[in-house]
């Protein structure tokens, strides 16, 4: 697959675009790299803890942008005269009419979610098609690696509060909830920052080389 992206005509490069979410912004990063006491991060061990349950989609989430971004690294230090590199992009399509809720809420998930062949797909084309999508932003100081589908999404700040999981994870979840009713009032695609810890290189390449090792039996 690789060699065919790199052969892509389309101007810039070919894009590989993911589907994160931003609710990463429920975990910092800490229980997906392993420890001194474990080989595997934590995230990746059974847990009947409630806590647990309630970080593993912003684990999975935060996986996902730690995985871009260090791929964006390896790729361009495989072919760093490349005129036209591959380039990584993660997504957060908001709140979209999908089955991801429980069946309480899909009521209300179909009437204020954004249609999924309509508004919620809008940021992956965005990223698809946006000529800068990938690359350093006009002062080179920022990554255009990460889009939004509501210019009230705000991610970037959580990283500094350093709050406890469990405050973190109502405080979020809370935010979350109220960004579902007004959504559709302020539905505007745009690059913006994920959360602080999503840039953390050390976490990035700790869970790229994990991941590395822990497929190795599948292929």
């Amino acid at each position: 697959l690789l060699p065919n992206l790199k052969r892509s005509k389309q101007p810039g490069g070919a894009r590989i675009v993911q589907t994160a979410s931003g609710m990463h912004v429920l975990v910092n990063g800490h229980d997906l790299i392993p420890t001194t006491s474990s080989a595997n991060p934590a995230a990746s061990q059974p847990s009947d803890s409630y806590i647990h349950g309630m970080k593993s989609y912003g684990n999975s989430k935060l996986a996902q942008i730690f995985h871009a971004r260090r791929l964006t690294r390896e790729l361009q230090s495989q072919d760093a005269s490349n005129t036209n590199p591959v380039r990584v992009v993660s997504t957060c399509p908001t709140w979209v009419r999908t089955k991801i809720v429980a069946t309480s809420m899909k009521a209300f998930l179909d009437l204020l979610g954004f249609s999924p062949d309509g508004q919620g797909m809008a940021p992956l084309l965005f990223a698809m098609f946006h000529p800068d999508a990938g690359t350093k932003g006009a002062d080179k100081s920022i990554d255009l690696d990460y889009v939004v589908n509501n210019p009230m999404y705000m991610a970037n700040g959580f990283g500094v509060l350093n709050l406890p999981d469990i405050v973190r994870l109502v405080v979020l979840n809370i935010g979350a909830g109220m960004m579902l009713g007004i959504q559709k009032f302020y539905a505007s695609v745009r690059f913006t920052g994920s959360s602080g810890e999503s840039y953390d290189v050390e976490k990035q390449d700790a869970l790229y080389n994990w991941s590395q090792e822990a497929i190795k039996p599948w292929i």
